[in-house]
């Protein structure tokens, strides 16, 4: 992660919502401290200037793998007691907490439901995979991944195979109509 220089303005609303105080104020700038930075990316969300910038290619995967840390942190010891629920509903090609985000890629799929929330995602991802692409130039309705079609160096498996792997949940599913 960086932080250009000739971007930033010095609003420091970055350096408010960094939860490990990683980025700090120098000459009026913001600047990142990559020892402290735990890679949550808040303080990509509130630049009003889109000043910070993450190397894609190398930071996304360590960066999704994170996240299903935190996500098995929260539910371990309590899977017999959580239902999970996705409204797979205007799904949009960047993350839903961005303001930015753009038309939804494919028509609104319903809400899924599952105690099993590797299982609920993988049947999530599927189903989008499948479905008819309501943007041009993404894939039909073939089954490929069309938030990696639209952002190459995402990969939306590695949160499914990671949690799958830290005992999360399984990727197995079968889907029931009610």
């Amino acid at each position: 992660m960086s932080v250009s220089d000739k971007k930033c303005v010095g609003c420091a609303k970055c350096v408010k919502v960094c939860p490990q105080h990683a980025l700090s104020m120098k000459s009026k700038k913001s600047v990142v401290d990559i020892a402290k930075c735990i890679g949550c990316f808040e303080c990509i969300t509130v630049c009003p200037e889109k000043a910070i910038s993450v190397d894609w290619e190398t930071e996304i995967q360590p960066f999704m793998e994170r996240m299903t840390e935190y996500a098995y942190g929260v539910v371990k010891g309590r899977k017999k007691n959580i239902c999970y629920i996705n409204f797979v509903l205007n799904v949009t090609p960047d993350c839903d907490c961005a303001s930015w985000s753009d038309m939804p890629l494919v028509p609104d799929l319903g809400i899924l439901a599952s105690t099993d929330p590797v299982a609920l995602d993988q049947a999530c991802f599927d189903l989008v995979s499948k479905a008819p692409s309501l943007v041009s130039g993404l894939p039909a309705a073939e089954i490929t991944d069309k938030f990696t079609a639209r952002w190459p160096n995402t990969c939306g498996t590695v949160q499914l195979t990671y949690g799958e792997s830290l005992g999360l949940g399984s990727r197995e599913y079968k889907l029931k109509k009610v």
